[in-house]
């Protein structure tokens, strides 16, 4: 979530320097993924990786972001089937 508690700041902003978008936003650890890598996970639907978190550690660990924390209590953790989307290259 965008809590005090949770983020580096108390203003949602995510390490990509954007907003936190709850149900798009994921944290990713940076040493396997870009910033703005793009995913898709089942049951979950399509997330940008915009922010990165000292609990996000490895090529398979990611955070997805709530606003609700009642609500992220509830989702917990899981283990979930993620794909990496690949975007075709505009033609000029």
């Amino acid at each position: 979530t965008a809590s005090v508690e949770e983020c580096s700041n108390n203003l949602g902003y995510t390490a990509s320097g954007k907003p936190i978008i709850a149900g798009v936003s994921i944290a990713v650890d940076t040493k396997y993924w870009k910033l703005g890598t793009k995913f898709y996970i089942e049951g979950l639907g399509y997330v940008v990786a915009m922010d990165t978190g000292n609990a996000v550690k490895g090529k398979y660990r990611f955070d997805y972001a709530v606003f609700d924390r009642d609500y992220a209590f509830k989702l917990g953790r899981r283990d979930l089937k993620v794909y990496l989307v690949k975007e075709e290259p505009e033609e000029k």
